[in-house]
């Protein structure tokens, strides 16, 4: 069988979880290039084989033997037209939902394995490939879950340098999101709401109907929160979800929205059975990030009917979950209600030193927060001095996703013209990256 089919094959093996036979055929190729006498074929083959090895690390969980396979090819190895482009996300709203973001999984260590997987990829001439932008886009997600958002800032910087999210919408959703959640953060409601329908139109004009979906759930979602429960049920009745239809985990932020919404009405009932059912689908699928929301939601839910008992025992689940991974924002982000369970919670002395400290941890960032996520905020300080007509014209453009090349392309000016006029803007608006440029244009724009 040639190469090219054989590594297909390891490649498919690998996606329906056969990952023995997909090991053993690994080898068999790689003892079949060793023997070929023409360079360019070799290198072609080995960049087929670096790439579904490292499909076979994220999937298995053996990352080291990757490592040490990566550390023996000391050359770029070239773009492979199938491997290279191959595109991940076809659906999920966030990556950390996927293979790459370790279904929810996120300790220190798979940190650093993120981080050396991006700077193997990029040493071999792999920086731009699907594969890296996706681990790229996972560290973010991550590190906004654990709340160390200069980190998440750093990760977003990186993907929105390259050339692939703007073109690629399981990229670019998740990517937008991850923007509208950090203003959500900063209690910038407005301007969450902004990048998100900015999102939602360029899905729509491009024809990407099935990420229309989860970007109106979104919506509806900000709806719910600032008790616009009108508005939220009528967004959810535009989407394929309702009590009547087949709880799925592929569409799970457009039903725990409903679940939400149906909370906020006081169907207590209707949205706790939504819940199970999708709770027990992320168990079976082990995506402990959304069970932890879910199981969160389910707190709040028998905590509004006042089974106080019950909300404790769902939040407790939650805390168990998420104290090995350092979750934060999912509990966070629920803002005073979740707080209030959280001070009943430490005040039983039921849980041990680790969860006591857990617990605290939360309140503690939660308070400081104040409002944060409760009531808008001023939009925040005001620009030192004012934009110059092009440069508001650079700012939009920068809004939109446009490089630095684009940009110079699209203005016919010199790349290094643009890069003068980015870094004056930066100065003006007080940021020092592209993604804090673009959150401050969506506040001003």
């Amino acid at each position: 069988m040639p190469v090219r089919l054989s590594l297909l094959h390891a490649f498919i093996f690998i996606g329906t979880g056969s990952f023995t036979e997909a090991e053993d055929l690994l080898q068999r190729i790689e003892a079949t290039l060793l023997g070929l006498t023409s360079p360019e074929e070799r290198a072609e083959g080995l960049s087929g084989l670096f790439f579904v090895k490292a499909n076979l690390a994220f999937s298995s969980g053996k990352f080291t033997e990757w490592f040490r396979f990566a550390d023996t090819i000391q050359a770029k190895l070239p773009e492979d037209a199938v491997f290279f482009n191959f595109n991940y996300n076809t659906g999920e709203p966030f990556v950390r939902n996927t293979a790459f973001g370790l279904k929810g999984v996120m300790t220190a260590s798979t940190a650093s394995v993120g981080t050396k997987f991006i700077d193997i990829l990029q040493s071999h001439g792999w920086g731009d490939s699907m594969i890296c932008q996706y681990v790229v886009q996972s560290l973010a997600e991550g590190y906004y879950e654990k709340n160390m958002l200069k980190e998440c800032l750093f990760w977003l910087d990186t993907l929105a340098e390259g050339r692939r999210y703007r073109q690629t919408p399981g990229l670019f959703v998740p990517f937008r999101l991850t923007l509208a959640r950090l203003k959500l953060k900063e209690g910038q409601r407005q301007t969450a709401r902004a990048i998100v329908a900015e999102t939602l139109d360029k899905m729509e004009r491009g024809g990407e109907f099935h990420w229309v979906r989860p970007l109106r759930a979104f919506t509806a979602m900000l709806d719910a929160w600032e008790g616009k429960l009108p508005q939220a049920a009528e967004t959810l009745r535009s989407l394929p979800v309702s009590l009547n239809h087949r709880v799925t985990l592929e569409q799970s932020l457009e039903f725990m929205t409903l679940a939400r919404v149906l909370l906020l009405q006081g169907a207590y009932e209707d949205a706790l059975g939504l819940l199970a059912a999708l709770r027990l689908q992320a168990e079976e699928g082990e995506l402990i990030n959304v069970t932890i929301a879910i199981a969160t939601l389910q707190a709040r839910a028998e905590h509004s009917r006042g089974r106080l008992r019950e909300a404790a025992a769902f939040l407790r689940t939650a805390l168990r979950l998420g104290l090995p991974f350092g979750y934060v924002r999912t509990f966070a982000d629920e803002g005073i209600p979740i707080y209030r369970l959280l001070e009943e919670l430490s005040g039983t002395g039921s849980a041990d030193e680790a969860m006591s400290a857990y617990i605290a941890m939360l309140m503690e960032v939660m308070a400081a927060e104040g409002n944060a996520g409760v009531k808008e905020r001023e939009a925040g300080p005001p620009v030192v001095e004012p934009l110059t007509p092009k440069e508001l014209e650079i700012l939009d453009l920068l809004r939109r996703g446009d490089s630095n090349q684009e940009i110079a392309d699209g203005l016919s000016l010199t790349l290094g013209t643009v890069k003068v006029y980015v870094s004056r803007i930066y100065s003006k608006l007080g940021v020092s990256s592209r993604v804090q440029a673009l959150l401050k244009a969506q506040e001003i724009l």
